[in-house]
């Protein structure tokens, strides 16, 4: 029996190389082109040095002897300065016509313009997670009861609704994030506004799953109490639910828009907003070096809204007592509160308007 499993083996082996099509030769052969490909993707346009009436890249190598000859009191080759492709990326001031808001506040005169910052393409695609990340929340939080077996369990019917939106959302989920893409661009068209669109709707049906799991893993103690006590299924979820979810939805919330950064930078290439489709145009191109900025700016982005979501989860999960601080500074904390009320509202309008 073994030297026939083994036969068997050799022969779906052998059928796997063919149809694969390996080639080792290539790997040889190709190794210059490779290497070339590598260099440029480590040597980013980031800076542009400028010396005798010239504008060229500034690698790694060109800022080391620059900070070199500064450092040791040399004239440098050049002047340096941010480069046009990461300027693209981040974002830059511009001449515009004067905004409503700065009409309204005096600040430009009618038919004026003003120095107006106008977001890159990696801005972009940050205002694209989060607001995904928003509106996938607020809309999976009531689907994820209607997925939970224990409430509708507790409604008339409700048996047939958590089968139907637990195979709604199944399929949504399924289906990946790309092809929404590919549908909602026919509905709204090309932008920010269809990738958003293709994160939220794949938002919605993910964060719906965990939430609902979340709901029928609580402790039925309190649930069994406040029942008790006479009050209705909305009094039941309000007391006695809710209380037990808020941690964890909102762990859950911080990691989609986590998983909402990288997918934003890849829903680009057929939605046609943020950072995606800024890099599918230079690879066309055969610009490896603008690529290549562009990539390690989406990994330093990537890497802080990990960190940021990781210290955010640890602390929400850490499930220490609160503390009491009425009396210590209310005004502080008031004003502290009042400041990140209107940097949340300011942030959400400024994405709102971004993603079009």
């Amino acid at each position: 029996m073994l030297p026939g499993l083994l036969f068997a083996a050799v022969i779906i082996y052998f059928i796997a190389w063919d149809v694969a099509d390996v080639r080792l030769n290539r790997l040889v052969e190709r190794f210059n082109d490779a290497r070339s490909v590598a260099a440029n993707l480590l040597n980013p346009d980031m800076i542009t040095i400028s010396a005798n009436g010239e504008d060229k890249i500034c690698s790694w190598g060109c800022m080391y002897t620059y900070l070199g000859d500064r450092i040791a009191g040399r004239t440098p080759e050049g002047l340096i300065r941010v480069s046009d492709n990461m300027l693209d990326i981040v974002g830059r001031m511009k001449l515009l016509p004067a905004a409503a808001w700065q009409l309204a506040l005096g600040l430009a005169k009618p038919g004026g313009k003003t120095n107006t910052f106008v977001a890159g393409s990696m801005i972009e695609t940050i205002a694209m997670g989060l607001m995904a990340t928003i509106f996938s929340t607020i809309l999976a939080i009531p689907v994820s009861f209607l997925a939970a077996r224990n409430i509708m369990s507790r409604v008339p019917g409700g048996t047939i609704i958590y089968y139907v939106t637990r195979t709604i959302l199944n399929i949504v989920r399924a289906i990946d994030t790309i092809v929404w893409g590919l549908v909602v661009i026919v509905w709204v068209g090309l932008g920010s506004f269809a990738g958003v669109m293709a994160l939220t709707i794949h938002g919605i049906a993910a964060l719906g799953k965990l939430f609902s799991e979340e709901i029928e893993h609580i402790d039925n103690g309190p649930v069994e109490a406040v029942t008790a006590t006479g009050a209705n299924l909305f009094q039941t979820i309000r007391y006695a639910i809710v209380p037990q979810l808020i941690p964890s939805f909102l762990s859950y919330t911080l990691l989609r828009w986590d998983i909402n950064m990288r997918s934003a930078t890849v829903i680009g290439f057929v939605a046609g907003g943020g950072i995606g489709f800024f890099v599918i145009e230079t690879v066309r191109l055969g610009g490896y070096q603008q690529y290549a900025a562009a990539l390690w700016t989406v990994a330093v982005v990537i890497i802080l809204v990990d960190y940021i979501s990781e210290r955010w989860r640890t602390s929400i999960l850490q499930d220490q007592p609160p503390t009491d601080n009425r009396g210590s500074r209310p005004a502080l904390r008031t004003l502290r509160t009042v400041f990140y009320v209107i940097v949340a509202v300011v942030v959400f309008a400024y994405c709102w308007n971004l993603t079009d």
